[in-house]
Formats: structure tokens, sequence, C-alpha cells
């Protein structure tokens, strides 16, 4: 028979009690929240997921439209390439970085860089190329996303070398102009018209003091400076000296001449002997008129000095370069 009574609730009575502490528990467990784990290792596992999650750019279309062209006006030694940029190089993009210009002497390669141009470049040139041969090219486009070959290839193109620079139209207009005058002149020459020549105060004098010293029946000191042949103004001197003894050579008037260096002393000799032999005299010339005295700079001013005192010429004529032995 089923239980009722006093003797039901006294057994019931432990079942509700544990019933009551067991509620309670299973509530608190769903209610507790677990913290995020914010430690370093967990933040490193998190951004190196964000960055797994990155999209890496697409390499970059290549240009297209490559010509090559020969540079004018030039010796052969470059060649003018231009080109189509690729369609990503625009203004605030960064898919191109670069353009890689190669050249080969055939079309299957190898290939060797010769230049690279930034971002929006469509023009270069090859100055390293021989004259009279040939050459192919591409060009090659590279971003962050990577290099993306060629579409095609151009050539072959040739450098080669013109006869005519046209521009330096103006050399040659001088030249033409520079050269009608030589004909001209020499043209006026040959017909027997004296060309002006303006006369030189200091020149005119020279025959001046040689015919003053014919009427003393004295001698021509001249001094052909005391530098060697190297300078410029003991050349000058040299050629004077033979119009110079052309004159005394026609005055009958004895001429000396000192000299400091072994080569001037062999010209003076020459250019003496030819102004007697102009003159028409060839017989008056005297090989010692010409002597060489020494290279030293006061050693020479005083042979020089000695020869004014003891000959005591009428005529001093200096045509050269002078220190301080001229004082």
């Amino acid at each position: 028979m089923p239980q009722t009574g006093p003797r039901l609730t006294a057994r019931l009575a432990p079942l509700a009690l544990i019933l009551v502490f067991l509620a309670p528990a299973r509530s608190s467990r769903a209610q507790v929240a677990i913290p995020p784990d914010t430690s370093a290792t967990a933040v490193a596992r998190d951004s190196s997921r964000a960055r797994g999650a990155e999209i890496v750019p697409a390499a970059p279309r290549p240009p297209s439209g490559l010509v090559v062209t020969d540079v004018p006006n030039d010796a052969g030694r470059a060649l003018d390439l231009s080109w189509k940029r690729s369609p990503d190089d625009q203004r605030g993009q960064t898919l191109v970085t670069q353009y890689r210009i190669e050249r080969s002497e055939t079309p299957g390669g190898p290939w060797t860089v010769v230049d690279s141009v930034g971002a929006g470049s469509s023009a270069s040139t090859d100055p390293s190329v021989r004259r009279d041969t040939d050459y192919f090219y591409r060009v090659t486009a590279i971003g962050p996303g990577g290099v993306t070959p060629a579409l095609s290839i151009t050539g072959p193109a040739r450098a080669t070398s013109q006869w005519i620079n046209q521009t330096r139209w103006s050399v040659l207009v001088l030249m033409v102009l520079f050269f009608g005058f030589v004909l001209y002149f020499i043209s006026s020459a040959q017909s027997g018209k004296m060309p002006f020549v303006r006369r030189i105060p200091g020149i005119d004098a020279i025959e001046e003091a040689i015919g003053r010293a014919t009427e003393m029946g004295r001698s021509v000191l001249y001094i052909p400076g005391i530098l060697d042949i190297d300078d410029i103004q003991t050349v000058a001197g040299l050629v004077i000296l033979e119009s110079v003894a052309r004159l005394t050579a026609r005055y009958q008037t004895p001429i000396v001449v000192p000299v400091t260096y072994p080569i001037p002393f062999t010209i003076a000799q020459e250019m003496v002997k030819s102004g007697y032999l102009h003159a028409g005299r060839p017989e008056d010339y005297d090989p010692e008129s010409v002597r060489f005295v020494s290279p030293e700079q006061f050693a020479y001013t005083a042979a020089v000095s000695g020869i004014m005192l003891r000959d005591k010429p009428a005529a001093h004529i200096f045509m050269g370069p002078f220190y301080a032995e001229s004082l």
C-alpha cells in the first residue's frame, strides 16, 4: 500500500533539502564569465592572423608600344627608346615602381640590363651601343607585386653616324665665310694688289737707326732676348732679325748678334745669312757676326756690356724677352 501521512513526509524531507542545495550550485556555474586572454602570446597570434589576411598586390601590367630610333646628328653611339606606360602606372597608384630596359643582339637573348627608370617615365636613351650593330630591346614593368615580362621585343635597331650635324649650321657658315676671305686675298695678291698693312712706328724706326749707324761708320747691335726658342718672343725677335740683316747688308753696315742658347744661335746665323742673300750681297756675310755667349743671365749681360764698351755700336736694337739684366 502506498504510504501517507507523517511517515512519508519524513522520508521526503532529506530529498528536498538536497535539491535546494543543488539548484544554486548549477545556477552559479552557468553565470561565471571567462575573462579574455590578453597575454603577449595571444596578441602575437592575433597579429599573425591579421598579416596572413593581407591582400598581396598583383604584378603590374606591362608597358607597350616600344619604339627604338637612332639618335640624330651624332656619331652612331646612341639609340632613343620610347614606350607607352603600363595601364597601372597612374598618379596615386603604387603598382609600378620602375621600368627595366634590357638589350640583346639576338631576339632570343641573352638579355643585358642597360638602364632602369622610375615610374611615370616613358623614354630613355642607350648611349652604350656600337655603330652599325643590330640590337633588340624589351621593357619590363616592376612593382611590389613582382615583375611582368615584356609583351613584345622591338628590333632590330641600328645606330648610324651622320655626315652632317644639322644643329651646327652656324659653324658651316663661318667656315665658308672664312675660306671665302682667304681665297679672295689670295686672288688679290696674285693679281698684284697690295693689301693694307698698318705700319708700326717702332719697326719704322729701325731703318732710321741703321741709317744713322751707317753715317757714323759704326756697327749695329741686335739682341733677340735672353730666352730659348720655346718662348714666342724669341721667335718674333729672330724673324725681325732677317729684315734688320737685309738693311745692314744694303747699307754695308756691320751687325753683331749675341745669343744665349744653342738653338736660337743656329737660327740667328741662318736669318742673318738669309738677309744678306736677299739683299744681293751674300759675299759680305760674316759668320762671326752671330756670337754664342752664355745661357746664364748675368754672364750674358756682362758679355753684351763688353761689346758695347769695346765696339761702341751706334744702334742698339732689343727685340725679345728681357728681365732684370735690361736695367
